[in-house]
């Protein structure tokens, strides 16, 4: 299957739809409170997402297995704003909304560049997608002189942190959720680093 994947750089605009499917099957019990219900989940990162800063993984039918945002100096994967949220949530829904992720920002470091919410097909897990995005994610990373990538994991995802291990990132800061965990379900975020 490996020999069968290669990655891309961004998405054309009909496959928006298909990638929030994707990102929702993989953090969508994260974000439900906050996102939620499902269709307007995948509605509003329908709308936000940026074309531009996403790798990603597909098939050799051209078929989407998998994605990772990134942010960098430019800007990130995923963008949004207070009207966006209106079009979904409407007025109401999208004050509480708008006021929850000011505080989900977090700040990074401009040397590196930061993947963002990496994420495969279920039924195409185990199978080297998220190797291959992380390898491209290197390639990109050294050709625009950057000193290493950086990611988040929630603290509890100790599947995802022994997979970034295992690919030789090392934990460089944790920092507590405090009250957002009691809405998202977890008690810290790690960020790990890999030096290149």
């Amino acid at each position: 299957m490996k020999s069968d994947i290669f990655v891309t750089i961004g998405l054309n605009s009909d496959e928006t739809n298909n990638a929030a499917e994707i990102y929702w099957q993989a953090f969508g019990e994260k974000l439900n409170f906050f996102l939620g219900p499902k269709q307007k989940g995948e509605a509003y990162i329908s709308k936000i997402l940026n074309n531009k800063n996403i790798f990603v993984a597909r098939d050799k039918k051209n078929n989407i297995i998998g994605l990772s945002g990134f942010r960098n100096k430019h800007g990130g994967v995923i963008g949004g704003s207070y009207t966006d949220l209106v079009v979904v949530y409407g007025h109401f829904g999208a004050l509480w909304r708008f006021q929850f992720m000011k505080l989900l920002a977090r700040e990074d470091n401009c040397d590196v560049l930061h993947l963002d919410a990496i994420c495969v097909k279920v039924e195409k897990r185990g199978r080297g997608v998220g190797r291959k995005l992380i390898c491209f994610a290197q390639k990109f990373t050294i050709d625009k002189s950057l000193k290493g990538i950086e990611l988040d994991v929630i603290s509890s995802n100790a599947n995802a942190i022994q997979f970034y291990k295992k690919l030789n990132f090392y934990e460089i800061s944790e920092e507590k959720s405090g009250f957002l965990g009691f809405f998202f379900g977890y008690k810290s975020i790690i960020r790990m680093r890999l030096d290149l």
